[in-house]
């Protein structure tokens, strides 16, 4: 009896702790999406498929790099973890502005990946990279994302929500409309 009671006792145990790990997940995401401040990324994107969670549109964020000075190289390690700032330029779009070991102390900032400096650029490894779609919405996105930036290079951005350490792509925009509504437009014409 007391066999069975422990074996009841550890399943309910693991069932839960299974059922909290995604639970966890979602509500940070949920988090950023509801307390985290926008910033818009310049796009250049493909369409990738994934077994496990369906259709995406890879983005591609335009600068993916901090300036750096050409003279002074970087002592990171290639995949090493840094915290890069965001800030805005005078066009209103986000682009990364400093890289460092340590979480800065004011200003947005999130963590990402070293990947290589060349002259006077830190390219960077970014985890907010893809934006996940309605799978059959997803290959017509890929294709109106690549007619938008042959036409123009600004007309397709990431918008970005950002919270302590974190990100999270709230939409895709193609001439400031959430991509979604932009498909659908087209489809009723």
């Amino acid at each position: 009896m007391n066999y069975k009671i422990i074996r009841i006792t550890l399943f309910i145990i693991v069932i839960a702790a299974m059922l909290a790990v995604p639970a966890f997940m979602i509500s940070k995401g949920e988090e950023v999406l509801n307390k985290g401040r926008i910033y818009i990324f310049k796009a250049a994107p493909v369409d990738p498929y994934d077994y496990f969670r369906g259709r995406y549109v890879n983005i591609r964020i335009e600068k993916n790099y901090v300036p750096v000075s050409p003279d002074t190289p970087l002592d990171f390690k290639s995949n090493e973890a840094v915290f890069a700032t965001i800030v805005n330029d005078k066009d209103g779009f986000a682009y990364f502005d400093s890289i460092s070991r340590t979480v800065p102390e004011n200003g947005d900032y999130v963590k990402v990946n070293f990947s290589y400096q060349d002259k006077n650029k830190a390219y960077l490894l970014i985890p907010f990279n893809q934006f996940f779609m309605n799978e059959k919405l997803a290959p017509e996105a890929e294709r109106v994302v690549r007619e938008a930036l042959l036409k123009r290079k600004d007309s397709c951005v990431i918008k970005l929500r950002v919270h302590n350490d974190t990100a999270v792509i709230e939409d895709l925009l193609i001439n400031n409309m959430p991509i979604k509504k932009y498909i659908l437009s087209l489809q009723k014409k």
